[in-house]
């Protein structure tokens, strides 16, 4: 391979699009070439006669470097010619942009040279900083899920009912909690249509909340996951923001999984950002690793910041070790004065407590137990113990005793519970 040790160009290198070809013009004569100019020809300008023109920029290029480049059989200088070593550019003013066109270029930043680069939609990128790579920090994209639960991994509310943070429309249309086949984690959801499309939905903010509203407002989300489908056309993805729709592509239906995608500038007026997953035909889809992130980009599927935080399933099986499970946790507790009129300290899913009599109270929870199955401990400050007299999914009576057998106010009592919700 023949190597080229310096070429020298003067203003832009141009990255031309499809259908594009290369020039060279010597800006001193061939005889004693040291600056180029890299311009853009189109085809109809060859074809106009400007062949001969093209030519003689080819015996410019040759006679600085002495190695042949045919410079107008594709849109690149041939790089299986030479290699090239060192490229000097000028400083320019900031290129005009247009359609296929990518523009490399230095210009002048506080008195140092430094390189840019333009793409075909205007927007230009420093490359360098002083001496060093620039660092640039891009505005319009944010590689964070905005999705709870896009690896559909948890279902507290049953494995029969939408997974936590989606929910499911459609009439005759069911869901389920799928175990073998899934794309990510160790769950699916398996969507079935009936009759009507059915549209699973997760929203990728608290729409009650005006700010996440307007923060989103005519900036671009982009909404991805792997689907699988044995029907062609049968299942896709959708962004809704309340004021407009954008679909992705549809599912093959190759029997496997497939990763869509779509991208939607939300309204102006955009109410909500809604990542749907919609089946239009009767049939069975799944669906699975589902992210939506804030640009135009697509990464990898990862789990939302909160996801591993928010123990909400159970084990399937021998429980991990050290692991948090929705049905290992404390779901209420109390430390509460028993003594004189009764207050509560402190507590956690406690709504009231109720006194009885002495050494006799009712603690309310908030949010109620699945059943009344829950374990309880009950710790006193006298010198006898805490009996539970009656334990119910929404309340707990209890009574402290003395070492002889009798009810005895106490300070603190304290009460902790542990069961499924």
């Amino acid at each position: 391979m023949k190597r080229v040790s310096t070429i020298l160009l003067a203003g832009l290198l141009v990255l031309g699009g499809t259908g594009s070809v290369w020039s060279a013009t010597c800006s001193s004569g061939v005889s004693q070439p040291k600056t180029f100019v890299a311009e853009q020809l189109n085809s109809a300008d060859l074809n106009s006669g400007l062949t001969t023109n093209t030519n003689a920029h080819n015996d410019c290029f040759n006679a600085t470097t002495g190695h042949k480049h045919n410079l107008t059989d594709s849109p690149k200088i041939d790089a299986s010619d030479a290699i090239i070593d060192k490229l000097q550019m000028d400083e320019v003013a900031a290129p005009t942009f247009g359609a296929n066109h990518g523009f490399f270029y230095v210009k002048d930043v506080s008195g140092v040279s430094e390189a840019f680069y333009m793409d075909d939609s205007g927007n230009e990128i420093q490359l360098t900083d002083g001496g060093g790579i620039a660092s640039v920090i891009n505005t319009s994209t944010n590689f964070v899920n905005l999705l709870r639960n896009g690896g559909q991994e948890y279902w507290s509310a049953g494995t029969s009912v939408a997974p936590d943070g989606w929910t499911l429309a459609g009439a005759g249309a069911t869901v389920a909690r799928e175990g073998t086949t899934f794309r990510t984690g160790v769950f699916s959801a398996k969507v079935i249509r009936s009759g009507a499309d059915a549209t699973l939905t997760a929203s990728a903010i608290d729409n009650t909340t005006e700010y996440h509203n307007v923060h989103f407002r005519s900036r671009a989300i982009t909404l991805g996951a792997w689907v699988w489908s044995s029907v062609a056309s049968s299942s896709r993805l959708r962004i809704d923001d309340g004021i407009g729709t954008t679909d992705s592509s549809l599912h093959t239906g190759g029997s496997s999984w497939e990763f869509l995608t779509v991208t939607r500038t939300l309204s102006a007026t955009a109410t909500k950002v809604d990542a749907q997953f919609m089946v239009i035909l009767d049939t069975t889809a799944y669906v699975d690793g589902v992210v939506m992130v804030q640009g135009t980009g697509q990464p990898a599927f990862s789990p939302h910041s909160s996801d591993d935080m928010v123990p909400v399933i159970d084990p399937q099986g021998t429980p991990n070790a050290n692991q948090l499970y929705k049905g290992n946790i404390v779901k209420g507790w109390i430390n509460f004065n028993g003594t004189g009129t009764i207050a509560i300290n402190d507590s956690f899913n406690v709504s009231s407590i109720v006194d009885n009599g002495t050494g006799n109270y009712t603690i309310n929870w908030d949010r109620d137990f699945a059943d009344a199955n829950y374990a309880m401990s009950l710790v006193t400050s006298t010198d006898g113990s805490g009996l539970i007299l009656t334990q119910l999914a929404g309340s707990v009576h209890v009574l402290c005793v003395n070492r002889d057998g009798v009810g005895t106010d106490s300070n603190p009592v304290v009460a902790v519970a542990i069961g499924n919700q």
